[in-house]
């Protein structure tokens, strides 16, 4: 399947700021099935952009805008061509350490453990282990933006049982970690289905990847309930949401600002 993405983040600020430095993390990668065909990162007001691959290997642009401005518009376009992103297998210089472990948004807290332990059952592979955690809070998480926000902690979400995109995939990573499942958290995104049928779609959207072994690594979405296929575009991959937000800096001036994003995903 082959699917165009345009993500659009707008910052308006009351007064001029300046020195601004930011970061990006919304090339879709080239890997596990899925080709990436097209890339384009547009800087208002315009500026020349580095790269380089962070830790976990992702692709980061940054850039600075040193001259005051009003508003500040990052737009990315991506057209990628799709296939079974499920399937995609562990580098070899990747450590699964990082992915059993607690993380800035996701601890481990013994009634995690305990509600993993009872759910996920006796006996059974790492992925059917997986794939009832996965089913689990699907079903027993509600699907509701407005709640949560970036910088929810997953003890939040246990308590609430509610939230967005993001807050069930640290749900699952949780879940997966307290049990000694390897998994990391994913952003991308995920395109409507053509009956509509996909949730956090015209979004960023986020999902879990757990390791199998010599199977490598298969993706999990937690909001719908299925493994990442042709639907879902990966951009990045870390610990937590934290390793991968789609835009982060900062600048020089007021912090009276409003902020807009939009996101389109349409299949060619």
């Amino acid at each position: 399947m082959e699917l165009e993405v345009q993500h659009t983040t707008r910052f308006s600020y009351a007064e001029p700021v300046r020195n601004s430095f930011n970061e990006t993390r919304l090339q879709p990668v080239s890997a596990g099935g899925q080709e990436r065909l097209d890339f384009q990162l547009e800087v208002c007001p315009m500026v020349r952009a580095g790269e380089y691959r962070d830790f976990y290997q992702n692709v980061v642009h940054y850039f600075e805008v040193n001259d005051p401005h009003h508003e500040l518009v990052v737009t990315a376009r991506s057209r990628v061509r799709t296939g079974q992103v499920s399937g995609a297998t562990q580098s070899g210089r990747e450590s699964l350490h990082d992915y059993l472990q607690a993380s800035p948004f996701v601890s481990l807290p013994v009634d995690v453990f305990r509600e993993a332990v009872d759910v996920q059952g006796a006996g059974g592979s790492a992925e059917e282990r997986a794939r009832r955690l996965m089913d689990h809070v699907n079903r027993n998480f509600v699907y509701e933006p407005n709640v949560t926000h970036v910088h929810t902690h997953v003890e939040e979400v246990f308590q609430l049982r509610r939230g967005v995109c993001q807050d069930l995939a640290h749900a699952l990573l949780a879940l997966c970690r307290s049990v000694k499942i390897p998994a990391r958290y994913v952003s991308g995104y995920v395109y409507c289905g053509d009956q509509h049928e996909m949730r956090g779609a015209q979004a960023s959207h986020a999902w879990v990847e757990i390791h199998r072994g010599e199977g490598g690594w298969l993706g999990l979405d937690p909001t719908n309930a299925c493994a990442a296929g042709e639907l879902h575009v990966k951009v990045a991959h870390g610990r937590d949401y934290r390793d991968v937000p789609p835009l982060s800096g900062n600048y020089y001036g007021t912090d009276q600002r409003s902020l807009r994003v939009e996101v389109d995903v349409r299949r060619l």
